[in-house]
C-alpha cells in the first residue's frame, strides 16, 4: 500500500514537471512578448511575487504576471470598493483568459506548487484558519 501511494505521487510529479515543461516551451514567446507589455504599461517588475503556503504549510512565493498597478493595496478590505481602478487593461485581458497564471509553471517545476491539487492558501488568507 506505502509502495503504491509513493508509486502515485512519483508518477503525479513527474506527469506535472513534463506539462509544466511544454507549457512554457510553447508559451515562452508570449510570456516574453506579455512581460514586455506589463513592463511598457506599469512600468514595474511583470512579475508579482506573493507569499503562499504549500504541503506542510510550508511557505514560498507564488509567481504570477502583474495584473494590477504596485499602488493596489495588497489586502482587500472594505475600502477596496472599485478593484477595477487597480487592474490594468492588459490585466483585464490576462485575468479572463488566465495566462497571468503561467509564471506558476516555474513553481511547478520547482516542487512548490502542482498543476492539479490541492489550491495554495496565501499568507493573508493564512491567518484566518
Amino acid at each position: 500500500m506505502i509502495g503504491q501511494r509513493l508509486y502515485q505521487k512519483l508518477i503525479k510529479r513527474m506527469l506535472d514537471c513534463i506539462f509544466a515543461s511544454l507549457l512554457l516551451v510553447i508559451f515562452s514567446l508570449p510570456m516574453i512578448v506579455i512581460a514586455g507589455t506589463i513592463w511598457l504599461v506599469t512600468h514595474e517588475n511583470p512579475i508579482f511575487k506573493q507569499t503562499r503556503f504549500g504541503r506542510h504549510s510550508q511557505p514560498f512565493e507564488v509567481y504570477k504576471f502583474r495584473t494590477m498597478v504596485g499602488s493596489a493595496p495588497l489586502v482587500s478590505h472594505q475600502d477596496f470598493h472599485n478593484r477595477d481602478a487597480y487592474v490594468t487593461t492588459v490585466g483585464k485581458f490576462l485575468r479572463r483568459t488566465s495566462l497571468d497564471e503561467l509564471p506558476q509553471c516555474f513553481n511547478v517545476l520547482r516542487g512548490e506548487d502542482e498543476l492539479c491539487g490541492t489550491a495554495t492558501v496565501s499568507s493573508i488568507r493564512y491567518g484566518s484558519y
